[in-house]
């Protein structure tokens, strides 16, 4: 790419952080705390979560109001939903609305849930927040005066038929001043540069219109370093974008030149001549030690000022700590027999990472059995306590489903997969949540949940779960981090501090 050899000056690049800082003053912060909790006390509530809490989510609504681009990248579990939504409210004048864009998993688990929402902590009424998922139906909302909150999933601009048209009426309406603060809830899942989602998305997003824009993610950059790239594209960072708008740079457009500057260099892209493996840790070493001092300032003062992130232990250290335990499975036949294709996959230098990946689905197909019987076990050894349950594979959720189900009385389990309808993803987490909760046209208490990988790993709070099984783990580590936190989380208003249970995470071993 031509632009490898070129960089910002760090002057420009200072210019574009202080123009991201440049938003109405704020007061001190002991001032701002107090006023903030007075305003919104249902926020927080002392009788169930602890002041050291309450100081980190001032802290992180107070960064937040601070620059006109921020991401919340706060470990999962420490309360992103309530400081993004204090934010976005508190950077809104009273006529104008608040755009979020969330996976649709989680419209019913963060925004439209009076028990987690804008209805429980700022005191909204549930008529206020209109969950939107086409052109027709944002029409509807953006003209409707008692609506504050307007709620889009990403799947809406996947839609080939809608995203660009529904695209461009948020781009008008944020142009005429409609909205006062954005929110992108795990806005990590929007990976693609060349996606129509992206390009939907970033068509719809105007720096100008919309004063405050808020990325939300547990795992900022959860597949590789370049992914901050995408995500100050889509949240339009003055750095890569002009008080116009527009990108005025070509080096802000490219996602290897940003690499290049910002995140460890061209070895991020390139392979190692010698290794051939791209981003080299000895690679990056060298690249960070070629830098100015003014250049690293530089790079510093991007992140610091555009990222927060704190680890739960710095906002919840009354979380118990995970306890993962690998069970090994399999009769001696079974072992030797897997064992063996393995070494012959490789052997074989014809087969590509297609073929190993439907070795692996066969391999998790075989671990089923195993993670059923656990599952049997526990339920029935446990009468009051609940199972979560994770694989890569919808298929084998199903058919896990299907036998606990066979076992244990029909609706005890119930699986979310990729071609779940709206209804099952809105409400089987729900009913999960409820002490007897009965999924429709069941008549026995729901107790195991079953969800895909990536479904499962976003947003969604399975902590009221005595255990979770991994059948089996994905590629990427962040993701099955992600899953685990599902059930290690913050649920204040699920469990007070004393009603905490460690979840055991325990993956079904390899044969």
């Amino acid at each position: 790419y031509k632009e490898k050899s070129q960089k910002l000056s760090p002057k420009i690049v200072i210019n574009g952080i202080s123009k991201n800082m440049d938003v109405p003053e704020l007061p001190p912060r002991d001032q701002f705390g107090a006023e903030i909790e007075q305003k919104f006390p249902n926020a927080f509530d002392r009788s169930t979560i602890s002041d050291q809490q309450i100081e980190a989510q001032k802290d992180g609504v107070y960064f937040l109001l601070g620059r006109q681009t921020a991401i919340l990248a706060d470990a999962p579990g420490a309360g992103k939903t309530l400081q993004a939504q204090l934010a976005a409210e508190m950077a809104s004048q009273p006529h104008q609305k608040i755009l979020v864009l969330t996976p649709g998993i989680l419209i019913a688990e963060n925004w439209t849930n009076p028990k987690q929402g804008p209805e429980r902590f700022l005191g909204h009424s549930r008529e206020m927040v209109r969950p939107v998922k086409n052109p027709q139906e944002f029409d509807q909302a953006i003209t409707d005066q008692s609506v504050r909150w307007i709620v889009i999933p990403y799947s809406s601009f996947a839609n080939r038929n809608d995203e660009f048209v529904l695209a461009e009426k948020i781009k008008k309406a944020a142009g005429e001043g409609m909205f006062g603060a954005l929110l992108m809830d795990e806005f990590q899942q929007v990976k693609s540069l060349t996606s129509d989602t992206f390009k939907a998305i970033s068509k719809a997003v105007d720096a100008v219109g919309i004063p405050h824009r808020i990325g939300m993610t547990g795992t900022p950059a959860d597949n590789d370093p370049s992914d901050l790239y995408t995500q100050l594209r889509l949240l339009r960072h003055p750095l890569l974008f002009g008080a116009d708008g527009k990108n005025q740079w070509t080096l802000r457009q490219t996602e290897k030149g940003f690499a290049n500057q910002f995140l460890g260099g061209t070895y991020l892209h390139e392979e190692n001549e010698h290794t051939g493996v791209t981003g080299q840790i000895d690679d990056i070493f060298k690249w960070a030690l070629q830098l100015t001092p003014i250049e690293k300032e530089s790079i510093l003062q991007l992140f610091a000022t555009t990222f927060i992130r704190r680890e739960k232990e710095d906002i919840r250290p009354d979380l118990p700590p995970k306890h993962r335990s690998a069970i090994p499975v399999g009769t001696p036949e079974e072992v030797q027999y897997w064992n063996e294709q393995q070494e012959s996959m490789k052997a074989e230098s014809k087969n590509t990472a297609a073929s190993y990946s439907k070795f692996l689905k066969k391999l998790a197909q075989a671990k089923a059995k195993y993670t059923i019987s656990r599952a049997i076990q526990y339920l029935e050894q446990n009468t009051n306590e609940k199972v979560f349950i994770v694989t890569k594979y919808p298929d084998v959720a199903l058919e896990i489903e299907k036998q606990i189900n066979e076992k244990l009385g029909d609706g005890i389990a119930g699986a979310v997969v990729g071609s779940s309808g709206d209804e099952v993803r809105e409400f089987l987490p729900q009913i999960f949540k409820l002490e007897n909760g009965v999924l429709p046209g069941k008549v026995v208490p729901l107790r195991c949940a079953i969800y895909t990988m990536k479904l499962g790993s976003v947003g969604l709070n399975f902590g009221m779960a005595g255990l979770a099984l991994f059948n089996d783990m994905d590629w990427n580590p962040s993701i099955n981090l992600q899953a685990e936190d599902r059930c290690i989380r913050g649920s204040q208003w699920i469990l007070t501090t004393e009603g905490w249970k460690v979840a055991s995470q325990i993956k079904i071993g390899d044969f």
